[in-house]
């Protein structure tokens, strides 16, 4: 398992260093513009129309698949893949057909702030990125396949030749017409999808036309995929109201938002979901069968690694907030008035970042108790305040109290899910986890103002980018210094691991080189 966090965890930093490589790109030629924005709306308009159903349908897939090969073998597998396939593209013409006929209306939703020409704009783009929507569809069906059959890295890999080829559309639209863009994007998606594609060939998959509205396990993922989909839903209500108020804040507030965001959706993906992701199929495997005392300590264990990983990394954020988006997008097109609101909203998101990476185990622990209720109930609570905090705070924040409140409503919604989790399976180590949070909490603090201090100090004699970056290196240093002297369970564990498996593998280099959660389990007991 631990091998398996490693390599989705390097699959992720290689997807999201490409995605930043094309979005410094972007800032570059396009800034924080009336353009820029209307382009980020466009993209994030199939996206979240399909977003919603795509990632309900692969949590919903992984399980199903696994029972059709397992009662009926991989060949009942396949044609049930398939089946969702051809089913998704249905799907995807009509969503293509309405959202062609309504343009204007659905762009409305997502920007009403904006002016006609922003808008016209908008709609242009939206008209042309909607077919990406085919292979938005498909590519999620594709990336749970594989993930399925073990291959991690597929999705994170292949990030690589789509942002080559986004950065070069990006270059030819600036130099052409902006239209060039959506070009681009509908054929990166055709090529991120392409590319699962053939890798899922190479692991026994093979398109068939099957289409059959009446298979039992369709009917049955459906059935599983309806609570995630209130769920998810939710969601990109959410983001739509976000874009929709920054849209009547500032020209470029969306664009703004956006590069905040992804600074902090890295973060995420790297420390939470890689963790997550591997951590789920073990986690439901011990509730099956009952082991409920692994299952406590492993959601410990779990919360634990995501506080070593994440609070270091927020109070980096929160600190280094202003010099981490002049050293990224600062040149061009891209100006000090988006700088400033870029550094405002990276600050605001960092305050949530812990709260998100617990919320994202409490979930995946309540889903693994087959408590599929409890997660859409907290999320729409959360969506809900979200939303009220949104208006709120945006009068007296601007885009930085966006960002406020999506923080403030991840630590709403991670308060509600660890207390209804906490009724269903008990105290959860809570003296250790909260000992064990303070301690990271005091030598992250200590971390990030000796890191500001060397700043200083190195502004005094390099440029502030390389003293930026020194000084990161300097806090990562003496983090794992203190942290390694702060007598914390999990990395006494964490090292005993590591140890023990080298000398086992040195010992009988047979051995398989993985560290799995059970190891961990039999350390803290």
């Amino acid at each position: 398992m631990k091998k398996n966090i490693f390599v989705l965890m390097i699959a992720i930093i290689i997807s999201k260093l490409a995605a930043f490589a094309k979005d410094i790109v972007l800032s570059y030629y396009y800034g924080a513009s009336d353009i820029s924005d209307a382009y980020l709306v466009s993209l994030a308009i199939p996206m979240v129309v399909f977003g919603v159903i795509g990632t309900s349908m692969a949590s919903g897939y992984i399980p199903m698949y696994n029972e059709i090969v397992k009662d009926h073998g991989v060949d009942r597998g396949v044609k049930f893949t398939n089946n969702l396939i051809n089913l998704t593209l249905i799907c995807c013409s009509v969503l293509v057909l309405i959202v062609l006929i309504f343009t204007e209306k659905v762009v409305l939703l997502f920007a009403s702030g904006f002016n006609r020409q922003t808008m016209e704009l908008a709609i242009t783009f939206t008209r042309i990125n909607i077919i990406g929507i085919y292979f938005i569809g498909t590519f999620y069906i594709f990336e749970a396949f594989l993930h399925q059959n073990g291959n991690f890295s597929a999705s994170g890999l292949t990030s690589l030749p789509v942002n080559f080829l986004l950065i070069v559309f990006i270059i030819i639209s600036f130099k052409t017409d902006s239209m060039v863009l959506s070009i681009g994007s509908v054929l990166s998606f055709m090529l991120h999808t392409a590319i699962l594609l053939l890798l899922s060939v190479r692991r026994q998959y093979q398109y068939q036309i099957v289409l059959d509205f009446k298979d039992i396990y369709l009917k049955r993922m459906i059935f599983i995929m309806l609570p995630l989909i209130i769920s998810s839903s939710s969601q990109q209500i959410n983001q739509i109201v976000e874009k929709t108020i920054a849209s009547h804040i500032a020209v470029g507030g969306i664009t703004t938002l956006s590069y905040a965001q992804k600074l902090i959706s890295f973060l995420k993906d790297v420390f939470v979901l890689s963790i997550v992701t591997v951590l789920y199929p073990n986690i439901s495997k011990m509730a099956a069968e009952g082991q409920m005392d692994s299952f406590r300590k492993t959601i410990s264990a779990a919360i634990d690694c995501i506080c070593l990983l994440v609070i270091p990394s927020t109070i980096g954020m929160m600190i280094f907030s202003k010099p981490i988006i002049e050293l990224l997008y600062h040149r061009g097109a891209f100006d000090a008035q988006a700088v400033s609101m870029t550094s405002e909203s990276l600050f605001f998101y960092s305050l949530g970042l812990t709260a998100f990476g617990i919320r994202s185990i409490f979930v995946k622990a309540l889903y693994s108790l087959k408590d599929v209720k409890t997660p859409v109930m907290s999320s729409i609570i959360s969506v809900i305040a979200n939303i009220l905090l949104n208006i709120l705070l945006s009068r007296y924040l601007g885009i930085g109290g966006l960002a406020l409140s999506s923080s403030i409503s991840a630590i709403l919604a991670m308060i509600l899910l660890y207390i209804s989790l906490r009724k269903k399976i008990g105290i959860m180590v809570a003296g250790k986890s909260a000992a064990t949070f303070l301690k990271i909490l005091a030598v992250s603090t200590g971390m990030g103002l000796s890191a500001k201090l060397c700043f200083e100090i190195l502004k005094t004699i390099f440029s502030q980018n390389l003293s930026l970056i020194l000084s990161v290196c300097f806090g990562v240093m003496l983090y794992a210094a203190a942290i390694a002297l702060a007598r914390i369970e999990t990395v006494d564990t964490l090292r005993d691991v590591f140890i023990a498996k080298i000398k086992s593998m040195l010992i009988n280099p047979s051995v398989k080189k993985q560290f799995p959660f059970s190891y961990i389990i039999r350390l803290h007991r």
